[in-house]
C-alpha cells in the first residue's frame, strides 16, 4: 500500500461514514468532532509508518506503529462516547415528548 492511500482519511469505511451521514446526523456533538479530529491524526500516523518503512528505518516505524494503536483504541473510546451521548440525546428527546 502506499503512504498517500493509507492517509486519506475520507476514503476508509469511517471516514466515508464521518463525512457523509455521520456528520450529517451528529456533526454538531463534541464526541463527534473529537472522534474526527484523532481519526485524521491517526490517519496521518500510519502513512508516517509507511514512510519509515520504506526508508528502511524499520525501528521507527515500528515504534510508530504502536502509536497509532494507541490512536486507534481513542478513536475507538470516542466511538463508544459518541454513541453514549446518541443515545442519551435520544431517551431525552422521548422523555421531552411525553412531557416528562
Amino acid at each position: 500500500m502506499t503512504a498517500e492511500r493509507l492517509s486519506s482519511y475520507r476514503d476508509c469505511e469511517l471516514g466515508k461514514w464521518l463525512y457523509a451521514d455521520g456528520g450529517a446526523a451528529y456533526g454538531h456533538l463534541a464526541a463527534f468532532r473529537q472522534l474526527e479530529e484523532k481519526h485524521k491524526q491517526m490517519h496521518s500516523m500510519v502513512k508516517e509508518v509507511v514512510e519509515l518503512k520504506h526508508a528502511g528505518k524499520v525501528a521507527s516505524a515500528e515504534q510508530q506503529f504502536l502509536a497509532v494503536c494507541q490512536s486507534a483504541d481513542a478513536v475507538v473510546a470516542l466511538l463508544t462516547q459518541l454513541e453514549k451521548q446518541v443515545a442519551q440525546s435520544q431517551t431525552e428527546g422521548r422523555a421531552m415528548a411525553s412531557g416528562r
